[in-house]
């Protein structure tokens, strides 16, 4: 599960915490965002104090990414069979 996503054009926002300074939490986080990656999701990782902290900077570096961003739909997404399934979710 993500913390925020946006279908439309294919991108998952995360914010963590302390949490994911643990290096089997990073690593867990690593392997999640490669999988995502390669599903042709963009993933875009802030620290909690950042978004409490100057979430203006943030919300432009997303719209950044959306304005530059190819429609989810268009894109050629591996891993994927004509039904839009895939190992992780059959």
């Amino acid at each position: 599960m993500v913390d925020f996503a946006c279908l439309s054009h294919g991108l998952v926002v995360e914010v963590d915490g302390s949490v994911h300074d643990d290096p089997r939490q990073a690593e867990q986080d690593g392997l999640r965002d490669q999988w995502l990656t390669e599903n042709g999701w963009q993933v875009l990782r802030f620290r909690n104090d950042d978004v409490l902290n100057n979430p203006d900077a943030l919300a432009r570096q997303i719209a950044e990414v959306l304005a530059r961003a190819v429609p989810f739909a268009r894109r050629d997404r591996p891993g994927r069979d004509v039904l839009g399934q895939n190992d992780y979710n059959s």
